[in-house]
This record gives C-alpha cells, sequence and structure tokens, in this order.
C-alpha cells in the first residue's frame, strides 16, 4: 500500500514539474550573446557604461579614480559618459596579440 502511494505521488509531483517547467518554457526565449545594443540616449550612467564596456560597476570607479577610465563629465553628482567617449577608450587599449618569435 506504502509504495503504490508513494509512486502515484511521484508521478504525480512529476507530471505537475512538467507542466510548469513546460509553462515556463513556452514564452522563454534564449538570451542573445551579441553587443551591446545602442542605448536610447547618448549619455550613459556608470552602470550602463560598465555594461557597455563589459566590466564591473566597481572597476570602473576604480578606474575612475585612479585617472584610468574613459572620458567623463559630472551632472551634480552623477558620472555620465558618452559612447563615443567609451568606444574611443576601448580603441586605445586595443592590443596585437604577440607573434612568437622565430
Amino acid at each position: 500500500m506504502d509504495d503504490e502511494l508513494t509512486r502515484a505521488l511521484r508521478r504525480l509531483i512529476r507530471e505537475e514539474v512538467d507542466a510548469a517547467i513546460a509553462l515556463v518554457l513556452r514564452d522563454w526565449t534564449p538570451p542573445t550573446q551579441c553587443a551591446p545594443q545602442a542605448p536610447a540616449s547618448e549619455w550613459l550612467s556608470t552602470t550602463e557604461a560598465a555594461r557597455y564596456l563589459g566590466i564591473k560597476v566597481s572597476t570602473l570607479r576604480n578606474l575612475i579614480h585612479a585617472g584610468d577610465g574613459p572620458e567623463y563629465r559630472k551632472f551634480g553628482r552623477l558620472n555620465r559618459f558618452r559612447i563615443a567617449d567609451l568606444d574611443r577608450y576601448i580603441q586605445e587599449r586595443l592590443t596585437e596579440p604577440e607573434r612568437g618569435s622565430a
């Protein structure tokens, strides 16, 4: 009797879980692994700029504090970054891969 009840409960749980997964997956679309989309505004917040550069917000703040970050403007107490300045910052830091000596 206990085995039969256990099997029935397991089957019921499995059906409920399968139904819940199917419901979630019905509307799910996988994330895209592509370059960041251009934001609606020319000026980005620190969080948006960090996302655009592909780094953590704390890393961007540390770079700014050390004087090695991208160009930015102050709007009151907030830092704002132009997309063109971020693109230039990226281009300036690109390096050529090292080639082995022959």
